[in-house]
């Protein structure tokens, strides 16, 4: 897998493509929010909205962006870590990777 950056997407974008459920659209805003949104609630909180979409690209990267937030602040909303352990249980392969990802950040960076 390569790592591409996914640039900064402004925050009224991120909300109309959740508004619009675009889909191929939502996991790199995700994960622009999670690296570019300086208010953590804010960010934290778009992703939380999308850990239980339909898409499992969208649940898992939802969930990463959520490592990604606990790493850049060493913080997170205790629904966020609910959601990241239910994610561990997830019926996707794809969402389970992606919630051990962000627990892994989470024990790192927050504890």
């Amino acid at each position: 897998m390569k790592y591409e950056d996914p640039g900064r997407v402004s925050f009224a974008v991120a909300i109309s493509a959740r508004e619009q459920n675009r889909i191929q659209e939502l996991p790199i805003i995700l994960i622009s929010v999670a690296l570019y949104e300086e208010n953590p609630e804010l960010a934290s909180s778009y992703c939380l909205s999308l850990v239980t979409h339909e898409n499992e690209n969208v649940r898992g990267n939802a969930l990463l962006g959520l490592g990604h937030i606990a790493r850049r602040f060493g913080q997170l909303p205790p629904e966020a870590m609910t959601a990241i352990f239910s994610g561990l249980n997830d019926n996707s392969e794809c969402v389970r990777g992606q919630a051990s990802s962000a627990a892994g950040d989470v024990q790192q960076f927050i504890g």
